[in-house]
């Protein structure tokens, strides 16, 4: 054993050389991950065929097909064109839900604009058909190998900054490439129409990009940097805006990221320099980037003020959905949503004259948000000694499962969190506290099953490199105390 620790001693300083270029290794990275999820989507059943039949990746399609049409952004059932794929399956069985809704165009709000508008990108340049569904899916894969990329780079930029045992460094950065190439969960994404894989992929691009921001106030007093890092916030906020355009929940975290902006401004400042006007600087930094943010999302808000008719910039969908999340089924089934209060409302109201004779179905919409968010306010007033342990079962369904390779992995990921806590690094500010924000957005909102974790993902997967990582770190400091080892690097 001694011998074994005397080698891997001897090649350390090489092995510390590879470290220290994250950049590589997450190209390498890329690479590997990319050629892997092209190969495991080539072995779907629906590689060449339109979105799966569950979940909404049907509605983004049919909303992409009526923006390359012209139509605008909205749905529409009866197009002959958009429904001629769907009956090519099965005779249209496999897609019988959706086949047989029977409304026309007409305009919504309920779907954030930015991965239809990528999917009619596509049609522009593939005829609508299996090409174009091929393409789209490899482009899913491809946010999916960018995001594990980032992660690897996330995870030895740390490691670099923590200045552990190279070999460990190099544990760790492979366990981030592990976890991201063998997660299911992201996968499964991949090979449908849904946001996810665009939301995870801007997501971690958001986070290198202040990891690389601030490490610049750190390196030099050049004016060149300065003014790099000084304009950044141009950066964060257009790709906090499209994080936002991709996943709606995303508003609600803006006030609690705006804070981190803040915060971690602060932190590597004051690592930086003793600057005094630290405080006012980084709330002009993370104001501007905020600020810039709501600018860039604001003509999407007017274009639903606009549609609707009413002051809802957010659309319908919010209230309509919190219906199955403030509701006796989802108290009953540990704080899941539930689709069953929205449909007995439908069902209710379809069937009364008035609400059949309203001009279209964004009046119809209109009034069903309004219904919904009446019931929603007479249900939290009836049970608010409910409320925390409907919370807390939304928590405990975001982050499950809690066994098998799950648990190990979750393991890893809290030991990583453990140890920037108690090296009280700063990148902990967005490591940790993004995955808490959607947490508390979460048990305020309502869950699904772990789906909108997914975009914090990447963080996870850098964290589980970390912990893998200080366990070895640990346990080679272990050894060397064991057997009177003594490091010379």
């Amino acid at each position: 054993m001694r011998l074994i620790i005397l080698g891997i001693e001897s090649h350390s300083k090489g092995i510390r050389t590879l470290v220290r270029r994250p950049e590589f290794w997450s190209i390498v990275s890329f690479v590997f991950l990319a050629m892997f999820r092209i190969v495991d989507l080539t072995l779907d059943p629906f590689f060449e065929l339109p979105p799966k039949p569950q979940g909404d990746g049907v509605d983004y399609e049919n909303i992409a097909w009526n923006v390359y049409s012209g139509k605008g952004f909205g749905f529409d059932w009866l197009d002959p064109e958009w429904r001629r794929p769907y009956l090519a399956v099965d005779g249209g069985e496999t897609y019988k839900v959706q086949l047989d809704r029977e409304s026309g165009f007409g305009w919504t709000t309920a779907r954030p604009p930015l991965y239809p508008y990528l999917i009619a990108a596509v049609y522009s340049v593939f005829e609508r058909g299996p090409h174009a569904w091929i393409c789209i899916r490899i482009l899913n894969g491809l946010c999916l190998s960018v995001a594990g990329a980032c992660s690897v780079y996330l995870s030895l930029v740390i490691l670099r900054r923590l200045d552990l045992n190279p070999w460990s460094s190099i544990l760790g950065g492979f366990a981030t490439f592990l976890l991201a190439c063998s997660d299911r969960t992201t996968a499964t994404y991949a090979s449908d129409f849904l946001t996810e894989p665009l939301a995870l992929m801007l997501t971690q691009l958001f986070v290198v990009a202040i990891f690389v921001f601030h490490h610049s106030m750190s390196q030099t007093d050049s004016k060149v940097t300065r003014s790099s890092w000084q304009s950044s916030w141009i950066v964060i906020g257009v790709l906090l805006s499209a994080m936002v355009y991709a996943r709606s929940i995303m508003i609600f975290m803006l006030p609690g990221i705006g804070l981190f902006l803040y915060w971690s401004f602060r932190a590597w400042g004051t690592l930086a320099s003793s600057n005094q006007d630290l405080w006012r600087d980084s709330w002009r930094w993370s104001g501007k980037a905020i600020l810039l943010a709501i600018l860039l999302l604001s003509p999407w808000w007017v274009r639903n003020c606009i549609v609707l008719d009413r002051w809802m910039p957010l659309g319908t969908q919010g209230p309509i959905t919190l219906l199955g999340a403030y509701c006796d089924e989802s108290l009953v089934a540990g704080g899941e949503w539930q689709s069953k209060p929205e449909l007995q409302m439908r069902e209710e109201y379809s069937a009364k004259s008035e609400f059949k004779g309203m001009a279209n179905d964004v009046e119809r919409e209109v009034y069903l948000a309004e219904v919904a968010s009446e019931r929603v306010r007479s249900w939290i007033a009836g049970h608010w000694a409910e409320l925390p342990r409907l919370g807390v079962h939304r928590a405990l369904n975001l982050w499950s499962p809690f066994s098998g390779r799950s648990l190990l992995w979750k393991g890893l990921m809290l030991l990583g969190g453990i140890g920037l806590i108690v090296g009280r690094r700063p990148e902990a500010i967005w490591m940790l506290g993004l995955p808490l924000l959607t947490t508390i957005v979460v048990m305020l909102l309502y869950s699904t099953g772990s789906r909108f974790l997914v975009p914090s993902y990447g963080l996870l997967y850098a964290l589980g490199g970390l912990g893998m990582a200080s366990l070895s770190s640990w346990s080679i400091a272990l050894l060397r105390r064991r057997f009177g080892i003594h490091s010379h690097v």
